[in-house]
């Protein structure tokens, strides 16, 4: 996507989450400790840069990195846009049991699998009350992640946020993502669909990677070695040059 935008005249600022660089070094971690500070950070960064400091900054983020993207524009004015791909609508705890279940539901289920299930439903309870969740140690909660993480992702709703956001929005979705699927990109149509400078873009042959595939997306897709689709890199470009 950098090699891409890059050749379209759109300079890209990338940089490693702090997540994968600490690790489990990271405690009481939350999306601002993990995406959203960091985020801003990188927008000073490119303003002290003389060479960009009349450029427009644009947002782009990547199913976690998306849902959290409104929250970065609302943060920081100095952002003039956001890019958001395969970003989840939903509360992040629903859309992993709904992947649990199409992954696990490609073939038969196995006495494990619905045990997996099983165990993910009662620890998305947890995360579903307050109370538990405050007190919840991070082996009973979704993904090994801590109580202060999940706390983090309750108290934030996207959708709210991305609806009073000022600045303009581009929303891509893969219809073949069974990660992030339709459900959560109709809801954005839905909910910010009534503010003209706001744009949304379905790909029916692309997977959660934005990568192209045939008939029902699987998980060995993404052992596959392959790149950003063109036409997305186009309709990135085409759309923050427009603005």
């Amino acid at each position: 996507m950098a090699v891409g935008l890059a050749s379209n005249g759109i300079a890209t600022y990338r940089y490693d989450k702090r997540t994968l660089v600490y690790g489990k070094d990271m405690k009481d971690a939350t999306i601002n400790t993990e995406v959203i500070d960091d985020a801003i950070g990188a927008v000073a960064i490119i303003k002290k840069n003389p060479d960009f400091k009349d450029s427009k900054i644009f947002i782009v983020g990547h199913s976690l990195g998306a849902m959290c993207a409104p929250l970065v524009a609302s943060k920081c004015k100095q952002v003039n846009g956001i890019v958001m791909l395969a970003g989840n609508a939903r509360p992040l705890e629903d859309v992993v049991l709904e992947q649990y279940n199409y992954v696990f539901g490609l073939d038969s289920l196995d006495v494990s699998e619905k045990k997996e299930i099983l165990d993910y439903t009662q620890k998305m309870k947890i995360v579903k009350d307050p109370k538990l969740l405050k007190v919840a140690k991070t082996e009973d909660l979704p993904l090994s992640l801590e109580s202060t993480y999940w706390q983090s992702l309750v108290k934030y709703n996207q959708v709210q946020v991305a609806k009073k956001v000022k600045q303009p929005i581009l929303v891509l979705q893969g219809e073949r993502d069974y990660q992030v699927t339709m459900t959560d990109f109709n809801l954005w149509k839905q909910n910010l669909s009534d503010k003209p400078k706001n744009q949304f873009i379905s790909y029916p042959t692309l997977n959660h990677l934005f990568m192209k595939g045939e008939g029902k997306a699987i998980p060995a897709e993404y052992e596959k070695q392959g790149n950003v689709d063109k036409q997305i890199i186009i309709d990135i470009a085409n759309w923050v040059k427009s603005k």
